[in-house]
C-alpha cells in the first residue's frame, strides 16, 4: 500500500542529493579532475586570459622595481668603494714600522682592504693631474710627497669611529677622509632601500587584492557549475581541486610570460646603453645575474597567487550547496 503524500508538500522544493562517493573512489578521480583543471584554462578562455594578464602584469611591475633596485644599490656601492680613507706615513718610518701599521689597519673593524701607496707613484700622479702646469713642480729639489695608505671600508657605518681609531695608530702624521659623503652616503642608501622594500612590498599586497578579485569574478560566473557539483554529493576538496589545478597553471604560465618580458626589456637595454650609460663610474647591471632569482620569485608568486586565491575565491559558493540552481 503506498504512503500517502503530505498535503502541501512539493516534489521540486529540494533536489535530494544522493549519497556521497566513498574516499577512495573521489581520490580515484583527481587525476581526471586534474585534466578538467587545465582544460578549463581553454573552456573559459576569456576568463582565463584576464587572469594570466593581471598576474603577469603585477609580476613584471614587480620585477622592474626590483632590477631598478638593484642598480641604485649597485650606484651607492660604486661610490661608497670610492670613498677611502687617506693615511700618510710619517717620513723615516722604517719598513717594520710601515709593516706594524698596515697590520694594525688591517685588522680594524670594517676595513675591507688596505693598499700601499709609494711616494713616487703620488708625485706622479701629481704631476699628471696639473698637465701644462706641472712645470711649477720642477724646482722642487726632491719629492714633498709621504708614503701612504690607502683604506677600504666594507660599509659607511660607524665611519668617524674607524677614523677615529685609525687616527690613533703609530707613524701616521695625517689622516684623510670625507666624513660628511660617508654620512651623506649612508643615509641614502638606507634611505633607498627602504623606499624600494616598501614599494615592492606594496606592488605585491596590490597585486594579491586584484588577483584574488580577478580569481573571484571568473569563479562567479562558474557559480552553477559549483552548486552542481556540491549538489550531488562532491565533497568542499573534490571541487576545489580542478580550480585550484587551474589557479596553479595560470601562475605557471603568468610567471613565464612576466619573466620572457622584464628579462627580455632589461637585456635590451643594456646591451643597447652597453658601457655607454656610466654615473657615478658605475654602468648597468647585466642581465645573467637576475635570471635565476627572478624565475624562482615569479614562480613562488604566481603560484601562490593562483592557488591561494582560487581556494580563498571558492570559500563562499562552497557554502552554498544547490542555491544557485535556483537562481532566476
Amino acid at each position: 500500500m503506498s504512503k500517502k503524500v503530505k498535503k502541501g508538500a512539493a516534489f521540486d522544493d529540494k533536489p535530494i542529493a544522493p549519497k556521497r562517493k566513498s574516499g577512495r573512489k573521489e581520490s580515484g578521480n583527481y587525476g581526471y579532475l586534474t585534466k578538467q583543471g587545465f582544460q578549463s584554462l581553454v573552456t573559459h578562455k576569456l576568463m582565463s586570459i584576464a587572469s594570466i594578464a593581471v598576474l603577469a602584469s603585477c609580476l613584471m611591475m614587480i620585477g622592474f622595481a626590483i632590477l631598478i633596485f638593484a642598480n641604485i644599490n649597485s650606484m651607492i656601492g660604486k661610490i661608497e668603494s670610492e670613498n677611502v680613507i687617506m693615511v700618510f706615513i710619517q717620513d723615516g718610518s722604517s719598513a717594520e714600522q710601515k709593516d706594524v701599521l698596515r697590520q694594525k689597519l688591517e685588522s680594524t673593524d670594517k676595513v675591507s682592504r688596505v693598499e700601499y701607496i709609494p711616494k713616487e707613484i703620488s708625485f706622479k700622479k701629481q704631476v699628471e693631474s696639473l698637465g701644462k702646469d706641472a712645470a711649477v713642480l720642477n724646482g722642487l729639489e726632491k719629492n714633498p710627497l709621504p708614503d701612504a695608505y690607502k683604506v677600504t671600508l666594507k660599509d659607511m657605518k660607524n665611519f668617524d669611529d674607524v677614523v677615529a681609531k685609525i687616527k690613533t695608530y703609530p707613524y701616521i702624521i695625517n689622516v684623510r677622509e670625507n666624513g660628511n659623503l660617508a654620512k651623506k652616503l649612508s643615509k641614502v642608501r638606507t634611505s633607498v632601500t627602504i623606499i624600494c622594500i616598501a614599494i615592492i612590498l606594496m606592488l605585491l599586497a596590490v597585486s594579491m587584492f586584484i588577483i584574488s578579485n580577478t580569481i573571484q569574478v571568473a569563479i562567479y560566473s562558474r557559480r552553477r557549475e559549483i552548486s552542481i557539483m556540491k549538489a550531488v554529493g562532491a565533497t568542499n576538496n573534490f571541487v576545489r581541486w580542478p580550480f585550484m589545478v587551474e589557479g596553479f597553471a595560470i601562475g605557471i604560465i603568468s610567471s613565464a610570460i612576466a619573466t620572457l618580458i622584464v628579462m627580455g626589456i632589461y637585456a635590451i637595454f643594456t646591451n643597447a646603453v652597453g658601457s655607454g650609460f656610466l654615473m657615478f663610474s658605475t654602468s648597468v647591471l647585466p642581465v645573467l645575474p637576475f635570471i635565476a632569482p627572478i624565475i624562482i620569485l615569479f614562480l613562488f608568486i604566481g603560484i601562490m597567487a593562483g592557488v591561494v586565491g582560487s581556494a580563498v575565491s571558492l570559500k563562499k559558493y562552497l557554502k552554498e550547496e544547490g542555491s544557485v540552481l535556483y537562481e532566476n
